[in-house]
């Protein structure tokens, strides 16, 4: 006998349900002929071995769970993403790359002002989105404002509060991008933004992730990042497949990449709204360290050039010159701490073309020269792993 293991209520574990009977269907029918759902309360040691199963599929919720899996002594494998480091073989969404997807998305959108609601409940997986989301943004240049007392040490471009929410999101600089982990972490939010009187989107972004039926209807409609449930419980019973058929599996965790980005009302606006100034920007991100000037920015629009710098300064309140530096300090931060290029090389691949030039920026920016920086990063990278 085959189990699934998994939270019904939500969308994930509906979804996760369809993925494994997909692959029932399809792959080792007598094998999978007694496929059984077992209720998450019924996942003590002593309750499981009364199923006499030969192979589980489980979303485990915490580490006594996990331990109470592993006792059976069978194949199983673990689809949950509560769990830090599970001891067993699991198949999860990438929850970094989810926090990344948030972040890039607002990035392109134009936003300066960045905030993350974690769930009130500790879930690896939230603190993993979380982290996500603020090395990303912090490799654009900007910080996140992280709500809560949880986790314990933040990364470095994240700065915490522990006010009450609505407090908290009327103190928050505007237009802000909220990031949360779960669409029901975002409905809260969206709540308490109009209890403090604030206009959504214009004001407060908010963007969840699982893309639940409950966003796509909610009054508003709550933007989501779609994670393909259904596929991650296909691969699960693959896997189990073969371990059942004595494979050992080749890795112990495998990353499932998010879906798309599904926008509706609470983020369909932009931050910036200004065509060409959006177009001017997303320019400056993509070719700043090309060595490029504010004359081949002019190349992409219509505007003239005086008048695109007066609209562009008018709109983010900093020159096209400060933005391309900006960007190029950001992108020799990122190098700095991930490679051993030499500064010189970092200044010329950041479009640099003089050294001084990129120490004047660099410390300007930052307030210490590339090689204190590098030398901080160093000290300071373990504590940062997610």
């Amino acid at each position: 006998m085959i189990a699934l293991a998994t939270y019904t209520y939500g969308t994930f574990g509906r979804e996760a349900h369809v993925g494994v009977a997909d692959y029932a269907r399809s792959h080792s029918p007598k094998r999978w002929g007694d496929l059984v759902v077992i209720p998450m309360e019924g996942l003590g040691p002593d309750a499981l071995k009364r199923y006499r199963l030969e192979g589980l599929i489980v979303s485990v919720p915490d580490e006594k769970t996990m331990r109470s899996v592993k006792s059976l002594g069978i194949p199983a494998v673990n689809i949950s993403g509560m769990v830090a480091n599970p001891d067993m073989p699991t198949i999860v969404i990438d929850n970094e790359k989810v926090g990344r997807t948030a972040a890039t998305y607002y990035l392109e959108r134009g936003y300066r002002h960045f905030a993350y609601v974690p769930l009130e409940w500790h879930q690896a997986y939230s603190e993993a989105r979380g982290l996500g989301f603020v090395a990303c943004v912090r490799e654009a240049g900007y910080r996140v404002f992280w709500h809560g007392s949880w986790p314990r040490n933040l990364p470095d471009g994240a700065m915490r509060d522990t006010r009450e929410l609505t407090s908290w999101l009327k103190a928050l600089p505007k237009p802000v991008a909220i990031f949360t982990p779960q669409d029901a972490a975002a409905i809260p939010v969206y709540d308490h933004a109009l209890a403090a009187g604030l206009s959504v989107p214009d004001q407060v972004a908010i963007l969840g992730v699982d893309n639940e039926p409950q966003a796509h209807f909610f009054l508003s409609g709550i933007s989501s990042i779609d994670v393909p449930v259904r596929q991650l419980g296909y691969q699960a019973a693959a896997l189990l497949d073969r371990m059942l058929s004595g494979k050992q599996p080749e890795r112990r965790m495998t990353l499932v990449p998010p879906g798309e980005v599904f926008t509706r009302a609470t983020t369909d606006i932009r931050a910036i709204d200004d065509a060409e100034v959006i177009e001017a920007l997303r320019y400056i991100r993509e070719h700043a360290c090309e060595g490029i000037g504010i004359e081949d920015i002019t190349g992409r629009v219509s505007a003239g050039l005086r008048t695109l710098q007066r609209r562009f300064s008018s709109v983010l309140g900093t020159t096209m010159q400060d933005e391309i530096r900006r960007v190029r300090v950001a992108r020799a931060r990122k190098l700095l701490a991930t490679t051993k290029m030499r500064i010189e090389e970092v200044a010329a691949a950041c479009g640099f073309t003089d050294r001084n030039r990129f120490f004047v920026a660099f410390r300007a920016l930052t307030g210490m020269s590339p090689s204190r920086f590098r030398a901080t990063e160093q000290e300071t990278a373990p504590s940062h792993a997610p």
